[in-house]
């Protein structure tokens, strides 16, 4: 029946893991939720951690392409330069003297051999060039497969960023329950302490009544030893003094011997009993109340238990409605995927299908606009025409019957026309600061000699094909680069173009400024101007279809610092009776 303290120890901390692991039981529904917390923080560092792996290993790799594609660089750099060496050397053979027939078998045999490392180093240079050029491509081809995934870790890592705070705000509310959970651990800790400390204080004195109790076994057996030896030395004294010892003496020995020997029993047998007794009851007491507390332990396990199943029971059933929303879910995702598939495949047909609608529609748009455009400028020119004809009609009337000099009135004849007179009024001025003048006119004439005028009028363009422009000097070239020429015709905004750099008007000739449907009716009509000794030089206004026709038209030139050079102005008036 001997134990030990460290025994004891063992069983006092047996007791106290199981008290801790029964505590922990009681909160089986929490502990899954940070197990539930902590896998997933795990499995996102997990994904992290393989994604930057996954992320080095193509940095690697991507790097291992470079350092290649820089030996393949240095490799091609190295046989051009041996090849422009051959080259070199075939040259100064190409330029040896025509005695080639002297040269010996020798030199031959090196020709041909240079010839056959020249083609080697052709063919390998080729290769190189080929190799250089797929491993472009393929470069191009994993950086866009890095750009991809990239991405695609870029959104991953935001579904996880997501997760992670839904996750926080669960471990959140975990923690709070956790701190009232902690409280009553320490609680139950101190309560477990105190029971533990008076469980450790009756092995103490079990152990100290059970050492005592040893002593006085111990006592026990050494007046037992005291009884055998004197009873020995009585056996001895009866012995040795047999001879002189009396019958009375003997008795008075014997008795008192009996006598001692049944009062040192009785006492101790009355000791033994009351220690006995005392510790049977200590005894009985701290095992009763052992007994209480392990029945309670037991009930709160059990209580503990059935909560545990309850909470494991809740838990199995969330776990498969769980289970069976992300199936659904997948299920429906790839659904959802195999539509967006099918839906990106039709946008792209219809897409394209699209496109060739537009492209045909844009064809048979433009052709319809070019068609229209024809139309509106045979109109156009059919109307211009009509003018031209009236005013040439006015101003040959006015030129037989008027002289004047900076001012010109003409009257046309009378005509029949849709059976009314109609007579008309053309009055043109024209001013000019130098040697520049303005001439606008379309129509061929002869200068009339009776016009003592400075400004000569070479040709005009009522139709608004071009503006010509006319440098009188004989002497000097003028440069009119970024002047501006200001048209305004009847009440319409003003229409401005700037002539561009570089641009020199020689002495004695003719610039003409042409519209964009000027430049092309005169190109498809090749007309030139009768009797005229100047060379034309040409530019074209693609920014304006016409410079446009009205009854008053003004035309100013100025120069790059803003001063009037030249203007020309003109008017047609109409009327249905004679001035």
């Amino acid at each position: 029946m001997s134990f030990d303290l460290r025994t004891i120890n063992n069983e006092g901390d047996n007791k106290n893991n199981n008290s801790i692991v029964t505590y922990h039981r009681r909160d089986a529904h929490s502990d899954s939720n940070v197990y539930y917390t902590s896998s997933a923080v795990i499995n996102i560092q997990q994904v992290q951690t393989d994604l930057h792996a996954q992320h080095q290993h193509e940095k690697h790799a991507l790097a291992d392409l470079n350092q290649r594609l820089r030996l393949f660089v240095d490799r091609a750099q190295q046989l051009e330069a041996q090849n422009s060496k051959y080259i070199a050397q075939l040259a100064n053979f190409r330029r040896q003297p025509s005695g080639i027939s002297n040269i010996d078998a020798q030199s031959t045999e090196r020709y041909v051999h240079l010839q056959s490392d020249l083609t080697t180093i052709s063919y390998a240079k080729v290769d190189y060039e080929f190799d250089f050029e797929v491993f472009q491509m393929q470069i191009g081809i994993y950086q866009q497969l890095i750009d991809v995934e990239q991405q695609w870790k870029d959104d991953g890592r935001l579904k996880l960023e997501q997760e992670l705070k839904q996750l926080g705000s669960v471990l959140i509310t975990l923690r709070t329950s956790y701190a009232e959970l902690g409280r009553e651990v320490e609680s139950l800790s101190a309560t477990r302490e105190d029971i533990f400390k008076q469980y450790l204080r009756l092995i103490h004195d079990w152990c100290s009544m059970k050492k005592q109790r040893k002593r006085w076994d111990l006592s026990l057996q050494t007046l037992k030893s005291h009884i055998v030896f004197y009873k020995n030395l009585r056996s001895y004294s009866v012995r040795e003094f047999e001879s002189v010892r009396s019958v009375d003496v003997d008795q008075f020995l014997t008795l008192e011997l009996d006598k001692a020997v049944k009062k040192i029993r009785r006492d101790f047998e009355l000791l033994y009993a009351t220690i006995h007794r005392e510790m049977t009851t200590y005894y009985e007491t701290k095992i009763n109340e052992v007994q209480t507390d392990v029945e309670q332990a037991l009930h709160y396990q059990q209580i503990e238990i059935e909560e545990l199943v309850i909470s494991q029971q809740t838990l199995q059933v969330e776990y498969e409605e769980v289970q069976k929303t992300f199936s659904y879910e997948k299920e429906i995702r790839i659904q959802l995927e195999a539509k967006y598939a099918k839906f990106e495949s039709d946008f792209r047909s219809i897409q394209l299908q699209n496109e060739e609608r537009l492209e045909a529609q844009s064809k048979d748009l433009q052709r319809v606009q070019e068609s229209i455009m024809a139309v509106a400028y045979d109109i156009d020119e059919m109307r211009r025409s009509k003018i031209n004809l009236e005013a040439e009609i006015i101003v040959y009337r006015h030129l037989l019957d008027s002289s004047e000099i900076h001012e010109q009135v003409m009257v046309a004849p009378i005509y029949q026309s849709v059976g009314s007179e109609m007579t008309g009024k053309f009055i043109v001025k024209n001013q000019n600061h130098g040697a520049i003048g303005i001439s606008e006119c379309g129509v061929k004439k002869e200068r009339e000699r009776m016009l003592l005028i400075s400004f000569l009028v070479e040709e005009c363009a009522p139709n608004g094909a071009y503006i010509s422009l006319v440098n009188h000097s004989t002497s000097k070239d003028i440069d009119i680069s970024r002047w501006v020429l200001k048209r305004r015709i009847d009440s319409e905004p003003e229409l401005r173009y700037t002539i561009p750099k570089g641009v020199q008007l020689q002495q004695g000739r003719e610039l003409r400024i042409y519209s964009k449907l000027g430049a092309g009716a005169a190109e498809s009509a090749s007309y030139n101007r009768v009797g005229s000794s100047l060379s034309n030089q040409v530019l074209v206004n693609n920014d304006l279809a016409s410079w446009g026709v009205g009854k008053s038209i003004e035309t100013l030139l100025f120069n790059q610092n803003g001063d009037e050079k030249a203007s020309y102005s003109q008017s047609i008036a109409y009327g249905r009776n004679n001035i």
